[in-house]
């Protein structure tokens, strides 16, 4: 199963003995491989493995006429859990980029999903400061400063006319401060993304015609795509006091994995091209070869189809592990319900919530002694709340404020929060039942309408409002 993936375009002085020595300084310096003595001739472009107890390296390479590859696999067996780590260094016609995908494949029954794993192999790249360099974009663990000299080119990456090779994560400014501590968040997304930093309101301003108002403002953070008029924007307000960084970072890793194409090179792949290789340079062997060949192709169209199965259901799958959360402690608890949760753990989150509700309410400096409230800290300390609930009512509140428009942009945002749509004299919107059946007018005749609406609908389908 694939937790964690990305591709890092480095410089074109970086050569591929300067990669194996990366790659062996990494596995020395770290306290889970260390024992590992790895000695490779790159050179030679030969074949490499060398197995020390629980740890496996492996160095394969492949070229073609436009393209050279260097495949850096460690295999490690941890109890029975294999984690499979494959740098990947590639130069395709001049661009060279590293690619680093990060694997746990497990037998065992275990309701826990894999959490996502940022090799500390990137940090050795951005240490050596190997990432490329750009004008405007370079790959680096510090952020990039957006101000009224360089905003058109941000701008046009926002609007999706520039393709560079990372997702960017644009902070804006909010009065004179800001929302997220933008050093930290580079460094967390170093090799993943491109971190801009607005340096003024002003150029705020300047953002806000240059993209048509797609630009994150007032201290909100946008995530923008390559190449794509997709993004999300995230705000303090829709997650827990702290945790915007560590949002935004597992949801850019969780859009890498699920935007991986099958036609990325990866290890197996590059085990499948050198064996056609061998085989197309012995003409002895036609039969062989054309038998070979069509093995080889459907094997590679077989892992495609797998890899693509994988990513198209690794969201289903994460909500029904996420929702059997199951914490290394001596006990746990199991609850029993016959509701169908609406999303991502909204059950298990509304649990959550009480327990957090309550626990603010004790103030008396005698409770700690208690057990019960022993037992509450013990469960809030140890299970973490999705948010699920908050990013959709968070949406939903910058659908619904006012100015709003009923048109075929906004039925689509709707939709795609979990809601159907019923159009008529009265235009309906359903939260996955009835009970949660809300009319909305084509044209609010004034604003105090629309703000009445959501506050309707967040009485209605909030999970983490007040109750005692």
């Amino acid at each position: 199963m694939l937790v964690f993936t990305t591709k890092i375009p480095v410089k074109s002085t970086l050569t591929e003995k300067m990669f194996i020595d990366l790659c062996t300084e990494w596995v020395y310096g770290s306290p889970h491989y260390h024992n590992l003595e790895i000695k490779y001739d790159v050179s030679a472009h030969e074949d490499y493995e060398i197995t020390k107890e629980n740890v496996k390296c492996q160095i394969t390479c492949y070229k073609d006429s436009n393209t050279s590859i260097v495949a850096f696999r460690l295999n490690n067996n941890d109890n029975g859990t294999i984690w499979i780590i494959d740098l990947l260094f590639i130069d395709d016609n001049g661009n060279r980029f590293i690619s680093i995908q990060n694997n746990c494949n497990s037998r065992a029954y275990d309701p826990r999903f894999p959490k996502n794993h940022k090799p500390n192999f990137i940090k050795k790249i951005m240490e050596n400061e190997y990432g490329a360099d750009d004008l405007y974009f370079s790959v680096t663990d510090t952020p990039l400063i957006c101000d009224k000299t360089n905003a058109v080119k941000y701008a046009e990456y926002i609007c999706g006319t520039v393709k560079k090779p990372l997702p960017m994560v644009y902070v804006s400014k909010d009065f004179d401060s800001y929302t997220v501590d933008y050093n930290k968040l580079a460094k967390w997304l170093s090799g993943m993304a491109y971190v801009v930093v607005e340096d003024s309101k002003e150029t705020s301003f300047l953002m806000k015609g240059l993209t048509d108002s797609k630009n994150a403002h007032n201290g909100y953070i946008g995530i923008y795509y390559p190449g794509s008029e997709k993004y999300q924007i995230y705000s303090s307000a829709d997650v827990l006091s702290g945790e915007l960084e560590r949002s935004i970072s597992l949801n850019l890793q969780q859009s890498l994995i699920n935007h991986m194409s099958s036609d990325e090179y990866n290890w197996t792949q590059i085990q499948t091209l050198k064996a056609k290789a061998k085989l197309v340079k012995n003409e002895n062997s036609s039969k062989e070869l054309a038998e070979f060949i069509e093995y080889a192709d459907n094997t590679e169209k077989e892992l495609k189809e797998k890899i693509e199965y994988l990513q198209r259901t690794n969201d289903a799958l994460t909500a029904q592990l996420e929702s059997l959360k199951v914490k290394k402690q001596a006990s746990t608890i199991c609850l029993s319900t016959d509701l169908t949760d609406f999303y991502i753990d909204e059950q298990h989150d509304f649990v959550l919530y009480v327990m957090r509700e309550i626990a603010s309410k004790m103030h008396n400096p005698y409770e700690s002694k208690y057990r019960q409230h022993e037992i509450l800290q013990s469960i809030i300390n140890n299970n973490d709340i999705t948010g699920e609930n908050e990013r959709i009512i968070g949406e939903l509140k910058r659908i619904f404020k006012p100015g709003f428009k009923w048109n075929s942009a906004t039925k689509n945002k709707i939709k795609s929060l979990g809601f159907t749509i019923s159009e008529g004299d009265h235009n309906k919107i359903t939260f996955h039942d009835n009970k949660y059946m809300y009319t909305v007018a084509s044209t609010p005749s004034d604003d105090r309408g629309i703000k009445n609406l959501m506050s309707e609908i967040e009485k209605g389908i909030s999970i983490s409002k007040k109750l005692l």
